[in-house]
């Protein structure tokens, strides 16, 4: 599958960190990006700046934090995506640290919304329509606990052909001890 076959990207928690690295390298291939966050001042400033640099981008803002807003957010992406959203980035996510004695119940469920129940309803939201389109696999990402080295792989698999984009966020030194 080559880059030229995707065109729509999105990418949840795309206005800051890893999302907002991973909105830029798609949009600088070519990709149609469309950002997912909260900030609507950082989601008009992310898509202006990959427009600045000649990229296609859009914003939806949304906390993600319930069924009902992934669903809103499902809906506007595949109208920006002209019908279709080929590449899915779960990035959003919260991480509070402290210890697990100390944890509300409100606390945990606000991680669980986002971290958890969102990325799984636009999974299944999106790979249907994805399957449709002959996409087999869209992103993984990776974080280990202790390594300071963050790594967002993207791979496309389309009948048995995979294309890796590329791994950000990871130094050379980091790779050789894989």
């Amino acid at each position: 599958m080559s880059v030229n076959s995707l065109t729509t990207a999105l990418i949840t928690g795309g206005t800051s960190g890893i999302g907002r690295a991973a909105a830029n390298k798609l949009a600088q291939l070519g990709i149609h990006v469309i950002v997912v966050g909260r900030d609507a001042a950082r989601g008009e400033k992310t898509v202006a700046e990959i427009r600045g640099a000649g990229g296609k981008a859009d914003f939806i803002s949304s906390d993600l934090r319930d069924a009902s807003s992934v669903r809103e957010v499902t809906k506007r992406a595949i109208e920006l995506g002209n019908g279709h959203v080929d590449i899915l980035v779960n990035n959003a996510g919260i991480y509070p640290f402290g210890p697990t004695h100390e944890t509300t119940e409100e606390a945990f469920e606000k991680v669980y919304s986002l971290n958890v129940k969102a990325p799984y309803f636009l999974v299944a939201q999106l790979a249907p329509l994805m399957a449709k389109r002959g996409l087999r696999r869209a992103i993984q990402r990776r974080k280990q606990a202790g390594n300071p080295w963050l790594m967002l792989r993207i791979v496309c698999q389309r009948e048995g052909n995979e294309t890796l984009f590329g791994d950000l966020f990871q130094p050379d030194s980091a790779r050789s001890r894989q």
